[in-house]
């Protein structure tokens, strides 16, 4: 995945000296990538069949649905995550906000939100009501937006660098490599000490959350 970060930095180079009409190449050629992940995000997951088959792994449920968030933009994700046997106290709790890069047609980024009284969202995307949230109620993880890659199929993409701070157990920063799919997706969350060294997270390769619900 570190390839990706210089594969991004072309990308975006390019970008930069292309004309108007590669641009509207590029749109007749590919839909938006930030559209694509708008519906590849939603639904439910799991980690089940991963934890079944590996006990260094939890069964894990994710949980995303759209919300709305007028002043964060117009494409807005309410995500949790809990172990499977306790739902009712979730061990992550965001907003995902989905955004276009240059070149639209290949790149998007997620900015991260946490949410301040996380308490009164438990369980949201299981209620059949649309959340509304404001911009006093959040707080952005700032340095923590993934930014993805469109393949055609699916997206790769990760956090840069150092930049997403993280204090627990003793972390200086954290990463995040997420791979989505229609299949579902992979995420692998990782902190880091001062020195580089890996504190937390697993150090085998990625959780696998399978999609249990159809896509939109």
């Amino acid at each position: 995945m570190r390839q990706l970060s210089a594969h991004l930095l072309l990308l975006a180079a390019c970008a930069s000296g292309s004309s108007a009409s590669s641009a509207s190449g590029e749109t007749a050629a590919a839909p938006l990538a930030a559209d694509q992940a708008a519906r590849l995000l939603p639904g439910r997951f799991d980690s089940a069949a991963q934890a079944s088959a590996d006990p260094a792994y939890r069964a894990l449920q994710l949980t995303a649905c759209r919300v709305s968030a007028p002043e964060l933009g117009p494409s807005v994700f309410y995500v949790e995550q809990a172990q499977m046997e306790e739902l009712e106290r979730p061990m992550r709790q965001q907003l995902q906000v989905i955004e276009p890069r240059v070149p639209s047609g290949t790149l998007a980024a997620i900015r991260v939100f946490d949410l301040k009284l996380p308490e009164y969202s438990v369980g949201l995307c299981t209620r059949h009501q649309t959340g509304v949230y404001t911009r006093a109620e959040v707080q952005e993880r700032v340095g923590c937006t993934v930014t993805l890659l469109w393949s055609g199929t699916s997206f790769h993409g990760e956090t840069s660098g150092t930049a997403c701070p993280s204090t627990l157990r003793g972390a200086r920063y954290a990463t995040s490599d997420v791979v989505l799919d229609e299949a579902g997706m992979r995420i692998w969350d990782r902190g880091f000490d001062a020195s580089g060294r890996q504190v937390w997270g697993p150090d085998k390769g990625p959780y696998v959350f399978k999609r249990r619900t159809p896509l939109p």
